[in-house]
């Protein structure tokens, strides 16, 4: 188990959410830097990710970050010497993008919660989850630009899936900032709550998605992650999404319960447990 400690740059807590299952948090944990990415943060937060993967019990995993930020981008300082490095840098930006497949292709919902901060860096982990909460004052932008710098962690290859290949080029060459509310907007928040809600925000939602079927859950999440990430041609779309529903509705017991339930007119009683993925 990745073990919560000052000295750790990442921490987590495991939030129990009724019937055995569990949320599993990702704090950032670097708030003197207000959670600049390193190297080390990157694999750490990918490890979590993994591990979290592999408990049946877990049915969200939420990101947030320690201190008065969620992420301020990469570590710049740190950059100074990783930049003059031809091979360990390209090599850091790789993990950085195995981090955001990761997130993108994983089994479990994903939410981000985002206080202060979330820039260059800090915006594309938010590229790589599924739902993102943000304080009302939040701050979120790419900001590569202002300090000489050029989007290398996904920024260029997903922003404009999210909002359109114009306002991805404003937010990229202008290094602005978008409030909470704008970027809610423009489609990269989820929603807006006031500061000092997100926990109880996260919570219920956590909360709401364990008394989800997980494996409804799992095959509505590939499917549209797939169909999205991939670009695929309409026809391939609707053949993966025809494929998961009838695997899911012939061979998961949530299906029928959820059909009785239905019927009966009773909230339905779905697993507990998520399958784990196959190996």
């Amino acid at each position: 188990m990745v073990t919560a400690s000052t000295d750790e740059p990442i921490t987590v807590e495991q939030t129990p959410l009724g019937r055995g299952t569990l949320s599993y948090d990702i704090s950032l944990n670097r708030p003197e830097t207000l959670n600049a990415l390193n190297w080390s943060m990157v694999k750490a937060i990918h490890d979590a990710v993994d591990e979290a993967e592999a408990m049946p019990e877990v049915r969200v995993v939420t990101l947030r970050g320690n201190g008065r930020s969620f992420c301020s981008g990469g570590d710049l300082n740190g950059y100074v010497d990783l930049q003059k490095d031809p091979v360990a840098f390209p090599q850091f930006v790789h993990d950085f993008h195995a981090l955001l497949l990761r997130m993108i292709r994983s089994s479990l919902p994903t939410v981000a919660l985002v206080h202060g901060h979330a820039t260059a860096g800090g915006l594309e982990l938010l590229l790589g989850v599924d739902v993102v909460l943000a304080e009302r004052s939040a701050l979120i932008g790419d900001c590569h630009i202002n300090f000489g710098q050029m989007g290398g962690g996904g920024t260029l290859s997903l922003l404009a899936r999210y909002v359109g290949v114009r306002r991805a080029t404003d937010l990229i060459l202008s290094g602005r900032m978008l409030t909470a509310e704008a970027a809610l907007e423009w489609g990269l928040v989820t929603e807006v709550v006031d500061d000092g809600d997100l926990p109880r925000r996260s919570l219920e939602l956590a909360g709401q998605l364990a008394r989800r079927s997980p494996g409804a859950l799992t095959a509505a999440k590939r499917v549209l992650r797939q169909a999205w990430s991939d670009s695929l041609p309409l026809e391939s779309a609707l053949a993966l999404e025809q494929q998961a529903n009838a695997f899911y509705c012939l061979n998961d017991p949530d299906a029928q319960a959820g059909l009785q339930a239905f019927g009966d007119k009773q909230e339905p009683e779905f697993s507990a447990l998520r399958a784990l993925p196959a190996r």
